[in-house]
């Protein structure tokens, strides 16, 4: 019988095999990515430069969050804000991340954004997803304790940047085999509540345990985290999207007077039924285009309603439209991002020859049409009174060089609107 000498051979086969073959490989940390040497990932730091129409954004997390950084999951948070013209954007995420900690200051968001303004980051909105590693100090009996903590590090950031935004993502943990909420989590979460509660239009705290209570989202038997990266990308989704919507104009100030407007007469408005192209083409940076309509319009035509839309410009900017022969107001009738086809409607003031100038911050193309022309009213007709053309300072997480245009207003109704 051979059978027991060759189950012996395989048997030392294999053992050599154990012995002398290559070593299991451990699979790197993603770009950006710090792990341990069995491949943990402990610390992810990314920065992504593009300038985008609704500001700068910070991303400060823990574990829950590191899940969502590049190379982690596809498409990443940053990717996904990106993608709702979000930018600059720094995440920062790191297990174990706490609000303060002294002892760890990678671990700690206290020292994180610290970092990011040594670094001349100035973010308009902080998202962030700190707390887990806060639940054995809070109960609902205990929120003073936990409030503590979330205002340390709200304040620490408004007095870093104090125009900016702070959004805060409550957490989740599931007791077993109870399946309810802990009593911590309510706690912290109370927290997270009462310190937004306290700071309108400074803080928002966004439900997460609501939001995934209606989502199909995996998480682990705690619902502390998503089970996969296909888990990871639906949460990032949720905050991507609640981040676009949360976060709203605030007023920055300070109020302008109108200035008065013209002495002169009012005009009435004649519709233009066809609305005609008026111009299709080119506009240099920083020249003057000049339009003439003296061949469209009537001859008493004094001010025109224009429709604006840019053409695939190859960078962000402007147009503004005046008279000829004076000087450009330091205002936009169309503001658009690259590659953008964006629309805007003007009301312009001819020069007496009926011309209008157009003037681009950047080379681009655009496309004008008009819609109406303003002219000396009949008896009895109501009549806009143009205002000049002025600029008020605002927020509205979009381009900083977006502005109020002047305004005009009717003699007879008291009604308000735009004038380029």
């Amino acid at each position: 019988m051979r059978t027991r000498p060759l189950i012996a051979v395989v048997a030392l086969l294999i053992t050599a095999l154990a012995t002398f073959g290559p070593a299991p490989t451990v699979q790197a940390a993603p770009a950006g990515c710090t792990s341990t040497s069995n491949g943990l990932v402990m610390r992810c730091d990314h920065f992504v430069p593009s300038v985008r129409l609704r500001g700068a954004i910070g991303l400060l997390g823990d574990s829950v969050l590191l899940g969502s950084s590049p190379g982690i999951s596809n498409p990443s948070l940053p990717t996904l804000l990106g993608r709702r013209n979000w930018g600059p954007i720094r995440m920062t995420t790191a297990l174990g991340m706490r609000t303060r900690n002294d002892g760890s200051p990678t671990g700690s968001a206290w020292s994180v954004v610290g970092g990011w303004k040594a670094a001349g980051f100035s973010p308009k909105v902080v998202a962030i997803n700190v707390g887990a590693n806060h639940l054995g100090d809070c109960t609902p009996a205990s929120v003073a304790t936990c409030r503590k903590k979330v205002d340390e590090l709200v304040n620490r950031i408004l007095a870093l940047w104090p125009d900016t935004q702070v959004w805060w993502a409550k957490i989740v943990q599931i007791g077993y085999p109870s399946g309810v909420y802990t009593p911590a989590m309510l706690g912290w979460n109370a927290a997270i509540d009462a310190a937004a509660k306290a700071r309108p239009g400074n803080m928002v705290a966004w439900d997460w345990p609501a939001a995934l209570k209606a989502s199909d989202i995996a998480t682990d038997i705690g619902g502390i985290h998503p089970v996969s990266a296909t888990q990871y990308v639906k949460r990032s989704t949720l905050i991507a999207d609640h981040l676009t919507l949360s976060i709203r104009s605030r007023f920055l100030g300070p109020r302008a007077t109108a200035p008065a407007s013209s002495p002169t007469g009012g005009l009435a408005f004649i519709p233009d039924r066809a609305t005609r192209a008026v111009y299709s083409g080119p506009l240099a940076a920083g020249a003057d285009t000049v339009l003439d309509l003296s061949g469209i319009v009537p001859t008493d035509t004094g001010a025109v309603a224009l429709g604006l839309t840019s053409v695939k410009p190859a960078t962000g900017g402007h147009v503004t439209l005046y008279p000829c022969g004076t000087a450009a107001p330091k205002v936009s009738s169309l503001n658009f991002d690259a590659g953008q086809a964006r629309s805007a409607q003007a009301i312009v003031r001819l020069d007496p020859g009926r011309r209008l100038c157009a003037r681009a911050s950047v080379a681009t193309t655009v496309r004008i049409s008009l819609q109406g022309s303003f002219v000396p009213p009949a008896a009895g007709t109501d009549t806009f009174r143009f205002l000049p053309p002025a600029r008020l300072r605002h927020d509205n997480n979009e381009r900083t060089n977006d502005v109020t245009f002047g305004q005009f207003i009717t003699d007879q109704t008291n009604r308000s609107g735009n004038e380029s």
